[in-house]
């Protein structure tokens, strides 16, 4: 009988392993490789591109956004700049409205808010700097009209005409030449000085008064514009 029991135990214990043997080998819960075919390949890519041009898409939609907030800012102060006052506040106007129009442009983007910050700095920067060197173009212009009348009526003038005989028009041809001579130009046309800003500006002694005017327009500007994005551009409206 303890014979019969020991065959039976051998014979299911060779049966036990025959079937472990037979097991495959890999469990059959196993997650499988993925396999990525030429279509998700070509996927991929749309989307990173994709994502490339969102992201110069907000670039641009922020600065576009800026510039139209700070368009009448900039109007306003040209308009009093144009009478002969140079307006500071006009700077804060500009920034003000390119914070208003940053934010209304971030609300609908994606991309970091520091980097919206930044290009709102760059384009209150450059429009702040272009207006005021528009104002002292015509600051300039008027300088300029004041200066060549000090030399056409100065004394040294008045002794060559007395001593050479010469006309009133061949005086001005000599004013003309004396003054290409000095500035490079002789109309003293607004694209004149435009042109040749930093050169008027030191040849009419302006310079210091120049850069810092601009200063006080940028920080008028960098004052105005925090205020307003601390009020209304808060990280939590976006």
């Amino acid at each position: 009988m303890d014979e019969m029991l020991n065959e039976n135990d051998l014979s299911t214990e060779t049966s036990e392993k025959e079937k472990e043997e037979q097991k495959p080998t890999g469990s059959v819960f196993a997650p499988k490789a993925r396999e990525f075919s030429s279509e998700d390949v070509m996927a991929a890519g749309e989307l990173y591109s994709m994502s490339d041009r969102s992201v110069a898409m907000d670039i641009c939609r922020i600065a576009g956004m800026s510039i139209a907030g700070a368009l009448p800012g900039f109007i306003i102060w040209l308009l009093i700049g144009k009478v002969g006052f140079f307006a500071i506040v006009g700077a804060l106007f500009v920034a003000c409205g390119a914070v208003l129009g940053c934010r209304t442009a971030m609300k609908k983007c994606f991309i970091d808010e520091k980097y919206g910050i930044m290009i709102l700095a760059a384009v209150v920067l450059i429009i702040v700097f272009i207006g005021t060197k528009i104002v002292w173009c015509w600051e300039l212009m008027d300088l300029f009209t004041d200066a060549k009348k000090e030399m056409r009526n100065n004394q040294y003038v008045d002794v060559i005409q007395a001593a050479s005989a010469m006309t009133d028009e061949q005086v001005d041809k000599a004013m003309d030449k004396a003054t290409m001579e000095v500035y490079g130009f002789t109309e003293g046309t607004f694209g004149e000085f435009f042109s040749n800003f930093t050169d008027s500006l030191n040849l009419l002694n302006r310079s210091t008064q120049f850069y810092v005017n601009l200063l006080l327009c940028l920080l008028a500007a960098a004052i105005g514009g925090t205020a307003v994005y601390k009020k209304y551009g808060s990280e939590e409206d976006y």
